[in-house]
């Protein structure tokens, strides 16, 4: 008899710590490649936190799996990065799935953050 084990998903609109993020993503530095050891970090990559839109941009589409000393970086925090993220995430998700997303935040259809 052959057993078939359908792939979890990641639900990519809920809030999940960074071993769970790293559980379904590899426990691989989603910015340079090294592992992240047994401490790995959420990024809030394509658009950032920001306390009034917190739980809207606290979620598995928007987080990158990083190291500690990549968070620590400059360059996971520039423009030019979230953009190359925000195309990984619509390989992964779906382009219609981040447009959506992306206009429901007002701080980005009101243009404060550019995403």
């Amino acid at each position: 008899m052959t057993v078939y084990i359908q792939p979890r998903v990641l639900n990519p609109f809920r809030d999940v710590s960074a071993e769970e993020l790293a559980e379904y993503r590899g426990w691989a530095c989603e910015n340079c490649g090294h592992g992240v050891g047994d401490d790995p970090e959420r990024n809030h990559c394509i658009v950032p936190d920001r306390k009034r839109y917190h739980q809207q941009v606290s979620i598995a589409l928007n987080y990158e799996l990083v190291c500690h000393w990549c968070h620590q970086r400059e360059d996971v925090h520039t423009f030019q990065h979230r953009v190359e993220f925000k195309r990984k995430q619509e390989e992964r998700y779906g382009a219609e799935v981040v447009a959506g997303w992306l206009r429901s935040i007002p701080m980005v259809s009101d243009g404060i953050v550019e995403a």
